[in-house]
């Protein structure tokens, strides 16, 4: 048995082997371009084949040229906990637990979770959906702190391999897919970078974008596959086609219920699809109240549930039909995502085209049965899709009306679909969103209009018991098992129906508010008073529904306030600093924080000696401003065992530092980079370039990137709490190195005094087009990864 067949027979069990093509894939490389019906194993073709070259292939450079994290993307919710089950699965099976990690990515996840970023250099597979990983992309995480951006764009555009799945669903985010593949060939990367397109139904032009003119590799199904027993019998499995008119579109709902029931074969699956989400709720509703012959049981699937309720439903789905009941599945597109259903009888709103085959792949799915079929009904002329293209696929149901089809004839019937022209990512755009400050409003760029449709926008929410004394202590931020995604318009309806009865986390006053309707925008949690309604465990989100909430319970995991390793106190601390047991001498975690960043560097085989030198010294300067009198005021206060005179970098207590009111704000980091503009030799050494040091180390809590400003109402002669003619040092360095001291010139050193160009800013354009967006932001996802583990791995001392 070769290597290739032995990873599939273990991974997939009974004896599997690999189709052709998966074979080809997992020996030539995986494609850009993966074009297969629905049923035909696209998924194991790609994770298997990743799993394969990055462990098993004989090649050791094979090995390493693959990338250490496969990012797999969904275009809906729905399929995310069952991809990452599978991945799960199947790795276990492999033997390879210890050197692979499953990641499941869909925002506020707490610190055990996010060792993909402590350990970047450890192989992993992401599982994610198109809003959270393309915003990750897009140095705009959702549901992310902003300052843990920077690094998560530095993780997801260097050493991955992206899966996009199920193209068809995708939209715009398509094209920034594509833009995103092209714009990291030309700006480069610091080491490698793969993406892979795969579908049932592509059509190569809509691949084609300004910067990713061409697709370089395509793997599709030729004769050979063909001749395959078991994939001839997918592709050759039959269903009976009929067209039914809806006459009166007013009761849409009412007449596609009617077709159900009288379509219906007692004790089996039938599958209903609709393009909303309210069309399925209203639906799955009547059909409940209805009457089957078989007691059929009736089961809703759409991405409007919280976690707990979408995986129930899903794991009934699959479990299938049971004591002799029948089951109807009433779903939306997420259907389309993957699910592998397959049911004897398929009802499907009309959509588009693409969509009708990947519905229809859902009957019949394995060829197991002779009397399928599959009934396309009139569209209620609502949902997410162009009139035209939805009619061009009307017309072709109605050419194969009464006659018996296979998956490969729904494919060849394939039409050209139009869409509204759409938004294209360019080269400024990515380099305009490297900078991650606010606005002076205080508005971030909105990288929704890349990912989303305007109408597919999405916020997060959860329902909690309000307190009577106000919002300000609702405690940690909302967990995965709690949020219910909701579609941006329809939050701000239901807005004005709850308003006061709304929470947001504000993290600058780093507590709960009231919401207000211009908070309304995507990537926000909002918290909802469960004495609101909204939401139920059979429909989902509903605004119509008044009934209280029961709110998820869900377990303290010690990550405080704020989700994990992608926060910053205003102490200065990231939330793992504080947890450390005992106080730190400052000049025992920055040699701890060099040695870290050694260690990574040899782990992340980074040879490369100027960028290494620079990366390291940065990480041994990096808190240089804590021994700032105010910093270590605030440190000694909280460490009252510690000696006057030890200058502290940890205090070995959790929560945040009494920062005096005048100087709230106070950035330590902005002082270290001031320090080293004072003393650039500092920062020079080993031939090191001192600009490139002092922004690493002013960026590495991903505050202070591109510009540094003032505070709103601090005094002038003061920014970030830091002022003018402070006095800092000397400093102990460590191993008998010490920065001398100082005095803050803040004119000179920040803003560049008479010299503009020595000005904070332009000294960070140079150094981003020298170095281009994705090399630069590794650098600093360098040095912040190596405070983070020196802070873990030196608070025993």
């Amino acid at each position: 048995m070769s290597e290739i067949d032995a990873v599939y027979s273990t991974a997939l069990g009974h004896g599997s082997a690999p189709f052709l093509y998966q074979r080809r894939i997992a020996e030539e490389g995986l494609p850009q371009v993966l074009n297969a019906a629905t049923g035909c194993g696209k998924t194991p073709a790609v994770m298997l084949g990743w799993t394969y070259r990055r462990f098993r292939h004989p090649d050791p450079g094979v090995r390493q040229a693959t990338p250490s994290r496969l990012i797999w993307c969904l275009p809906l919710r729905t399929l995310t906990d069952q991809t990452a089950k599978l991945a799960r699965t199947w790795i276990h099976r492999l033997g390879l637990d210890d050197q692979v990690d499953v990641h499941l990515l869909m925002g506020g996840e707490r610190v055990p979770d996010q060792q993909w970023r402590l350990n970047p250099a450890k192989p992993a597979i992401i599982v994610s959906t198109l809003d959270m990983a393309l915003s990750r992309a897009l140095n705009r995480g959702y549901l992310a702190s902003r300052y843990a951006w920077p690094v998560d764009f530095a993780l997801f555009n260097d050493d991955c391999h992206w899966v996009f799945d199920e193209v068809q669903l995708m939209g715009v985010a398509l094209t920034t897919s594509r833009q995103l593949h092209g714009l990291r060939n030309k700006l480069g990367v610091p080491s490698r970078h793969c993406s892979t397109w795969m579908s049932a139904t592509i059509d190569l032009a809509s691949m084609s974008t300004v910067d990713a003119p061409k697709v370089e590799s395509t793997v599709t199904l030729g004769e050979a596959d063909r001749n395959d027993a078991t994939l001839a019998t997918r592709l050759a499995a039959p269903k009976f086609f009929v067209q039914r008119r809806i006459e009166d579109r007013s009761k849409f709902a009412r007449s596609v219920a009617g077709v159900v029931q009288s379509e219906h074969v007692a004790g089996s699956t039938t599958l209903v699809v609709l393009n909303t989400v309210k069309a399925a709720q209203d639906v799955a509703r009547l059909l409940r109240n209805g009457a089957f012959v078989d007691d059929t049981e009736v089961v809703l699937l759409h991405s409007r549930f919280r976690s707990a309720d979408r995986e129930s439903a899903m794991a009934r789905v699959l479990e299938g039909p049971t004591n002799g009941r029948g089951l109807v599945v009433v779903s939306t597109q997420v259907i389309e995502a993957g699910v592998d259903l397959s049911s004897q009888t398929l009802v499907t709103e009309c959509a588009p085209w693409s969509s009708i085959v990947q519905r229809a792949g859902r009957c019949n799915r394995w060829g197991e049965l002779s009397d399928a079929r599959v009934v396309v009904v009139d569209s209620s002329g609502r949902g997410p899709y162009d009139d035209a293209t939805v009619e061009a696929a009307w017309a072709i149901a109605g050419q194969i009306h009464l006659s018996e089809v296979t998956p490969d004839t729904l494919a060849a019937m394939g039409t050209t679909e139009t869409s509204d022209p759409l938004l294209v990512l360019r080269r400024k755009d990515l380099l305009d969103l490297f900078d991650t400050a606010p606005d002076l409003a205080g508005n971030d760029v909105d990288v929704s209009r890349f990912i989303r449709a305007d109408g597919d926008l999405d916020i997060s929410v959860a329902w909690r018991t309000f307190p009577d004394g106000g919002v300000a202590d609702l405690g940690p931020r909302p967990s995965r098992a709690e949020r219910c995604a909701v579609p941006i318009g329809a939050a701000r309806d239901w807005f004005k129906t709850i308003t006061g009865h709304a929470a947001i986390y504000d993290p600058l006053l780093a507590q709960w508010r009231l919401a207000r309707a211009d908070d309304l925008r995507q990537g926000i949690e909002l918290l909802i008073d469960a004495e609101s309604g909204g939401y139920s465990r059979e429909t989902g989100f509903d605004p119509t529904i008044k009934k209280r909430v029961e709110p998820v319970e869900v377990e303290d995991e010690g990550s405080g306030d704020k989700p994990g390793l992608d926060d910053d106190r205003d102490s200065g601390d990231d939330p793992l600093t504080t947890e450390v047991a005992v106080a730190v001498e400052l000049a025992r975690h920055l040699v701890d924080a060099e040695d870290a960043a050694e260690r990574l560097c040899d782990e992340l085989n980074l040879a490369d000696g100027r960028f290494r030198d620079g990366m390291c010294l940065a990480a041994r300067l990096h808190d240089l401003g804590k021994a700032h009198p105010v910093f270590q005021a605030a440190l000694h206060e909280r460490s009252p065992s510690a000696t006057n005179d030890v200058v502290l970098a940890k205090s070995g207590t959790s929560g945040r530092l009494s920062i005096p009111e005048d100087r709230k704000g106070f950035r330590h980091e902005l002082v270290s980079a001031l320090l080293l503009d004072a003393h650039p030799q500092v920062a020079a050494r080993g031939g090191c370039d001192p600009d490139l040091v002092t922004y690493l180390v002013a960026a590495h809590h991903g505050r202070t990137r591109l510009s540094i400003r003032s505070l709103d109402g601090e005094p002038e002669g003061q920014m970030q709490g830091v002022r003018e003619g402070d006095h800092v040092g000397p400093v102990d360095l460590g191993d008998g190195v010490v920065a001398p001291a100082t005095t803050i010139d803040l004119t000179a050193a920040s803003l560049g005094g008479s010299h503009p160009g020595r000005s904070w800013a332009a000294r960070a354009e140079r150094l981003l087009a020298e170095h281009g967006p994705f090399r630069l932001a590794w650098m600093e996802a360098v040095v912040r990864i190596a405070d983070w583990r020196a802070s873990i791995e030196g608070g025993g001392r």
